[in-house]
């Protein structure tokens, strides 16, 4: 509880610093870059404490800790794997950064009017594309113009996230 007002209060007496020196600064072109400076300095103030506690390499004290203020006793930590839970962590990532890909894409193809039925994005462990695929209607239906624009799509795709063409699949689906 002590870090915690001692925390507040360095935030509070940096600000109230941050505050005085921007209000003592001419107005001008030196002004805009004091207040970056101001900016960061007052960030690295509020991110330090959550910087030193990732620098506590010890997980396991740390979930030691935090189970401890919460349940108040230390031994239910045993039950907690950390190497599992830094798979799942890594797992949710994946899931998310697949999503958040997925919907880019989405949006890029309905930019260009590209019509599609469905669109799966799939990344490796160290978060590269491992396959993207597209599902579209019958490609006869489309025309040799809308073919080339889906082709002309995915060298787009290809060169926006550096990813190679041969991980793109095109699903063709009957309508």
């Amino acid at each position: 509880m002590i870090a915690i007002k001692a925390f507040i209060e360095q935030v509070i007496y940096v600000a109230i610093i941050a505050i005085i020196i921007e209000l003592i600064l001419p107005k001008g072109n030196t002004k805009k870059y004091i207040y970056i400076i101001l900016s960061l300095f007052v960030l690295l103030n509020v991110i330090s404490p959550i910087i030193d506690v990732v620098k506590d390499t010890n997980m396991q004290t740390v979930l030691d800790n935090v189970l401890e203020t919460v349940s108040g006793n230390a031994e239910s930590i045993d039950n907690v794997d950390v190497k599992e839970f830094s798979e799942y962590k890594n797992e949710k990532v994946t899931e998310k950064l697949e999503e958040e890909l997925s919907y880019e894409i989405k949006e890029k193809l309905s930019s260009i009017n590209i019509k599609f039925k469905d669109l799966r994005v799939k990344l490796s462990d160290e978060y590269n594309f491992e396959e993207l695929e597209i599902k579209i209607g019958n490609l006869n239906s489309l025309g040799n113009r809308k073919v080339e624009k889906i082709s002309n799509a995915i060298s787009m795709i290809s060169k926006e996230y550096n990813i190679t063409e041969n991980v793109i699949t095109i699903i063709e689906e009957g309508e």
